[in-house]
């Protein structure tokens, strides 16, 4: 199943936040009723240089028929002695619904790397590379395992600026200026289960070893909402 991480780094308003989206799958379908990919400008010669398509491919959280649909890679790739994609990645996910990260790269082996060459939304003025890899070939395409490696700015909700007071009375504090990072349970096997873990605050004592800490003031703590990063300060250890 899919396995969505995020790591933040530093920021009040604004914050640095590394993204690592694994077990992603694209399915490419060039034939048949669904196919999602067309083409609009054919090939020249024996090597069909110049064949142009155009693609509204799918990705999703898993390969199996329940799989839920993540994003879409809607572009164009070009035969130029080997594939040439231009695209962007339209997520689906209620979490990142609207975001888009800006993808550019060739295609002529079945692994490689394609580049990140910007984002907007959640993912803004993103950076790094996408890992791919044939999972599966099938009679009408073909599925691509992706791994999303990248660093983008991620904006931070102004309700973590309340005033010393209201901090006081609810012991919440405003966002952190460096975390580690957030580990998912034993028995979360997918986002919408990590996204339940994590926005209900429920905390597994023992069960894990990771835990959020504040590098700045060395103190453990937990997170209540991740979207709003409303903090609980603690001098103990809390595990989720």
């Amino acid at each position: 199943m899919a396995n969505f991480k995020i790591t933040s780094y530093a920021g009040v308003l604004v914050e640095n936040s590394k993204l690592d989206f694994q077990s992603l799958y694209l399915r490419r379908i060039i034939s048949g009723d669904k196919k999602n990919q067309y083409v609009v400008i054919d090939g020249f010669g024996t090597t069909d240089l110049g064949l142009t398509t155009i693609n509204d491919w799918a990705i999703y959280d898993g390969v199996a028929p329940g799989a839920k649909l993540v994003a879409r890679a809607k572009g164009m790739r070009m035969n130029a002695a080997g594939w040439c994609n231009l695209f962007i990645i339209v997520f689906e996910l209620d979490r990142f619904k609207g975001s888009t990260l800006e993808v550019m790269g060739a295609t002529t082996d079945e692994q490689g790397e394609w580049a990140i060459v910007g984002g907007t939304g959640d993912f803004t003025m993103a950076r790094g590379v996408i890992q791919r890899k044939i999972h599966q070939k099938e009679a009408d395409g073909d599925v691509l395992e992706l791994t999303i490696d990248a660093f983008c700015r991620m904006k931070v909700s102004a309700s973590t600026t309340s005033d010393t007071a209201n901090q006081a009375q609810s012991k919440r504090a405003p966002a952190p200026h460096m975390f580690r990072e957030i580990v998912a349970g034993e028995k979360v096997t997918n986002v919408a289960a990590l996204e339940d873990q994590v926005s209900t605050g429920i905390f597994l004592t023992g069960k894990t070893k990771k835990y959020w800490v504040d590098e700045r003031t060395r103190h453990n703590c937990f997170m209540l909402f991740p979207r709003g990063l409303a903090i609980t300060w603690s001098e103990e250890p809390q595990y989720w």
